[in-house]
C-alpha cells in the first residue's frame, strides 16, 4: 500500500486531461516562452507536456530536499482558480499559504505583517475570555469581532510564519507580480506554475503549465505539497544550524537552463 504522502508523477497522459497544455494566445505570450512551446496552433501556443513533467519532477525532488532541512515554504495563489486549491493543500501539509489578496509589503514590510499576526492573537484571547468580554460594551466586542474577521481574511494562511520564508511556490507570477517582485528584492527563492504569458526570467524556475485551469493546478500541487510533507517526515538539519549556509536554499534550486 502506498504512504499518503506518496504521489507519482503525473503521466502525460494525465496532464493532458486536466488541460495544462493550453497556453495563451501567441500575441499575447512572451518571446522566452517559446522554449517550453511544443507547437502553435490556431494561433493558440500549446505546452510541451515533457518538459511540463520533467520540470515538476526537478521542482518535487528539490522541495522534498528542502522541507527535509526544516525550510520554511510559502505557497501564493489569489486568483480564482487556485484560491480553494492552495488553501487546501496548504492546510493538508502544514504548508503556510497566501490564497485571498496579496498584501504589499508582507514580505518586504513583514515587521508590520508580523504585528498585524500579534494583533490577531491578542484579539482572540480577549473575546476567548469571558471575565475579559464581560468588562467590554457590546459595540467594543462587535468592533474586535470586525478587526478579527478582516485580519483573517488577510491572515489565515501566515499567522504561523514567525519569519521570511525561505523559498515561494507562485502560481501565475503574472498574477503574482509583487509577490515575485518582494522575493527576489530579497533573495528568496521563486518557483513558478506559469503560463506563456509568463517570463521565466522573472522567477528561479518555472513550471509550464496552464495556470488558470483548477485540474492543472491541483495536479500540480497536489504532486508538490506531498513531496513537501515527504521532506517533512524525514527532517534532518534545522534551518538556524549554523552550519548550512544560508544562501543553500537559493544554491540547491534547480536550473532552470536545464
Amino acid at each position: 500500500m502506498k504512504s499518503k504522502t506518496t504521489a507519482d508523477l503525473p503521466t502525460l497522459r494525465e496532464l493532458l486531461a486536466a488541460g495544462a497544455h493550453f497556453g495563451h494566445r501567441k500575441e499575447w505570450s512572451t518571446p522566452a516562452s517559446r522554449e517550453f512551446t511544443f507547437v502553435i496552433r490556431d494561433g493558440v501556443c500549446v505546452i510541451d507536456l515533457e518538459q511540463t513533467q520533467t520540470r515538476l519532477a526537478e521542482v518535487g525532488h528539490y522541495l522534498e530536499a528542502q522541507a527535509s532541512e526544516g525550510a520554511i515554504i510559502l505557497l501564493v495563489g489569489t486568483k480564482r482558480q487556485a484560491t480553494e486549491i492552495v488553501g487546501r493543500i496548504g492546510q493538508e501539509h502544514q504548508i503556510l499559504f497566501v490564497n485571498q489578496r496579496w498584501l504589499g509589503g508582507t514580505l518586504t514590510n513583514f515587521n508590520v505583517i508580523r504585528g498585524n499576526i500579534s494583533r490577531l492573537a491578542q484579539i482572540e484571547q480577549t473575546l476567548g475570555d469571558e471575565k475579559a468580554v464581560a468588562n467590554l460594551t457590546k459595540r467594543e466586542v462587535a468592533r474586535l469581532s470586525e478587526q478579527a474577521k478582516k485580519l483573517h481574511m488577510m491572515l489565515d494562511g501566515i499567522t504561523a510564519m514567525t519569519k521570511l520564508p525561505d523559498l515561494l511556490i507562485v502560481i501565475d507570477p503574472t498574477e503574482e507580480a509583487t509577490a515575485v517582485r518582494e522575493a527576489k528584492s530579497l533573495k528568496i527563492p521563486v518557483i513558478a506554475i506559469g503560463d506563456t504569458d509568463a517570463d521565466p526570467a522573472q522567477t528561479d524556475y518555472l513550471i509550464p503549465a496552464n495556470d488558470g485551469a483548477p485540474k492543472t493546478i491541483e495536479i500540480l500541487l497536489t504532486y508538490l505539497g506531498q513531496a513537501i510533507a515527504r521532506g517533512k517526515n524525514k527532517v534532518k538539519i534545522p534551518k538556524s544550524d549554523p552550519s548550512r549556509p544560508a544562501s543553500q536554499a537559493e544554491a540547491e534550486a534547480p536550473n532552470p537552463k536545464q
